[in-house]
């Protein structure tokens, strides 16, 4: 009878361990990849998959997994030159605004009066645009927008 005295009490004991000690833990948050409906104390481990660069613009906080999702923009700032008219600014087919002013240089990248900032993904977009009065000009070319940067894009003649 001795010699199942320890290996019943090793039994016992593990049982106990068991019972007591991490088969209740896991993941409790629903929203979690790994949720467990069985865990009853969160064990800190839940995985959530998202952008996990905070310089991206759709940055997840709550990701602590990255799931090669995240998306970088650029700013684009297109101001003209020509001082005939207003100018209808087109990005890849949409009209995003009207230029009313012009400059005799480059104003930069700033937000100001006639010109048209827009903060857009990276990569090659289509720019165009046409005056709205006086005589006629058409614009047509193609950008390229890096991340985390700023293009100025003259409109002249």
């Amino acid at each position: 009878m001795k010699q199942y005295i320890l290996p019943l009490t090793l039994f016992a004991l593990a049982l106990v361990v068991f019972s007591t000690g991490c088969a209740d833990r896991g993941c409790t948050d629903p929203a979690a990849e790994n949720y467990d409906p069985f865990a009853q104390r969160n064990d800190g481990n839940c995985i959530y998959r998202g952008c996990t660069d905070p310089n991206s613009s759709n940055y997840d906080p709550q990701a602590n997994v990255s799931d090669g999702s995240c998306l970088y923009n650029g700013t684009v700032s297109f101001w003209s030159s020509v001082s005939c008219c207003a100018i209808e600014v087109s990005l890849d087919g949409v009209i995003v605004d009207t230029i009313q002013q012009y400059y005799d240089i480059n104003p930069g990248c700033v937000n100001g009066v006639g010109i048209v900032r827009l903060d857009r993904p990276i990569g090659s977009h289509i720019v165009s645009a046409q005056t709205l009065t006086g005589q006629s000009y058409l614009w047509s070319d193609t950008i390229s927008i890096q991340a985390n940067d700023c293009l100025t894009y003259e409109f002249s003649l």
